[in-house]
């Protein structure tokens, strides 16, 4: 039972993230297959979610096996007869970096690095489903959120603690799509198994990994390719994530597919391949923001202005058709807009709190001491990131010109944008805290991590290549 709960549990929300994107593409075919699956896995487990939320709170389904099972048919449905009712012909193109001769000593370090990463993802994933859950947001959020959800069959806000404790404005103001995925997988099993609820979170790592791999592909050869994987994979801080019941991983592959999809479609000439890889980036954002709260008040508004200003610079180098800019902005707009009205109706109806489950309002403003102490020590002595903080800042030093003057600029202006934003927090509001007991500061260059390793991997190649 347990088996055919993780084929139907993980699998019906993939299928549908699959037909969604093949639907977002049209008739311009953009991923490549793996990609497709690795990226319907991650869009797919959050846009169904989305479904199943809306039809909850509108009454239609209850959170029953066959109330969540009739959302996945739904969408499904939906999704097939779009499909097929297009009409024309199907165009597949990716465009990739040349592969490049590669040596057998090369091969022989790709499959090295390849048995060991594979060796570390089994036996994290063997960590994450045979020991009980005991990380604290794990136990008093993700986890029993899904739990309550699963006993209740329905969207309970007020989750009662024990010991006559109740909560209700804390973290029930988190987006629900993570417990509600665990209450889906628990659902077709029949009951609650942590193994079985928890089982999305090393998936969602190794996806993570195919969608940096595909991402270095339109820009590195194979051998730069797996190289810029295996950073990500051997990240000490990335991995545990990937056997840890939290939600950052889940949100990294969505923000990195925002702005990895966005930086693809600069590379592109044609207007439809354009269009194809902006529909993509657009529906990463929108269900970015029922992911984490983090999703809708530090990553929101900077993607804005990001799309905003990549649209503005293409239409005046001319690399844009004239109504392509209006249909851009148009899908970003449009798919934001249509989870994020529903999200905030119903958070502004049950008097849910913005921000880190307590109300922004109630934030003391003030230098905060200690913050650049914990900062240095948590990026450069602590292990969590090894090397890659100095590598990170030395190359956009050292290679400063491909940094900011190539379409890499796209990333980097956002990480530096976001990183700088989450200082002045730090450094002057009460979230302090969040840096000196290294908890916040930690998860949110987590979110960032995909996102750095690429631009980190393509300096680092630009260097060695300048060097021959």
């Amino acid at each position: 039972m347990t088996l055919l709960a993780l084929i139907i549990g993980l699998g019906f929300p993939t299928l549908n993230g699959w037909l969604l994107l093949s639907v977002l593409e049209g008739q311009h075919r953009v991923l490549l297959p793996v990609e497709r699956g690795a990226l319907g896995c991650v869009l797919g487990a959050s846009a169904s979610m989305f479904l199943t939320f809306i039809l909850h709170i509108l009454g239609i389904i209850p959170f029953t096996a066959f109330g969540m099972l009739a959302a996945q048919v739904l969408l499904l449905i939906i999704l097939t007869i779009i499909l097929f009712r297009r009409p024309g012909k199907v165009a597949s193109e990716t465009k990739l970096a040349a592969s490049g001769s590669i040596s057998n000593g090369a091969m022989y370090v790709i499959l090295f690095l390849g048995i060991w990463t594979a060796i570390k993802v089994i036996s994290m994933g063997s960590v994450l489903v045979l020991s009980p859950p005991y990380h604290d947001d794990v136990v008093n959020n993700w986890n029993f959120r899904g739990k309550v959800f699963y006993e209740t069959q329905q969207l309970t806000l007020a989750l009662p603690m024990g010991f006559g404790i109740v909560q209700d404005k804390t973290v029930s103001s988190y987006p629900p799509t993570v417990p509600m995925l665990k209450t889906w997988m628990a659902t077709i099993q029949g009951e609650w198994k942590d193994a079985v609820a928890n089982s999305w979170h090393i998936v969602w790592y190794v996806c993570a990994l195919i969608l940096l791999f595909y991402g270095l592909r339109r820009h590195l050869n194979i051998l730069w390719s797996v190289i810029g994987t295996y950073l990500l994979a051997s990240i000490p801080l990335y991995l545990m994530h990937g056997s840890v019941a939290y939600a950052d991983l889940f949100l990294s592959a969505h923000l990195f597919t925002a702005l990895s999809m966005l930086l693809h479609m600069t590379g592109e000439k044609k207007a439809e391949r354009q269009e194809c890889y902006a529909r993509i980036s657009a529906l990463a954002v929108g269900l970015l923001l029922f992911t984490k709260n983090e999703g809708l008040l530090l990553y929101a508004p900077p993607l804005a202005l990001l799309v905003t200003a990549v649209v503005v610079k293409l239409t005046q180098q001319k690399e844009l058709q004239k109504s392509t800019p209006t249909d851009i902005l148009l899908w970003y707009g449009g798919i934001a807009g249509a989870v994020l009205i529903p999200w905030l109706l119903f958070k502004w109806f049950h008097h849910l709190p913005f921000g880190n489950a307590k109300p922004i309002s109630g934030l003391s403003i003030g230098w905060q001491s200690g913050v650049l102490q914990s900062i240095w020590m948590s990026m450069f002595f602590d292990g969590s990131w090894l090397l890659l903080p100095a590598l990170f800042l030395g190359l956009l030093y050292s290679e400063r010109d491909r940094a900011f003057t190539s379409p890499l600029v796209i990333l980097v202006s956002f990480t530096l944008a976001v990183i700088a934003f989450q200082m002045v927090i730090f450094l002057f509001t009460s979230l302090s805290v969040e840096v000196t007991k290294k908890t916040g500061y930690n998860r949110g260059i987590i979110h960032l991590l995909p996102t750095i390793v690429l631009i980190t991997t393509v300096l680092l190649q630009n260097a060695v290549a300048k060097k021959k």
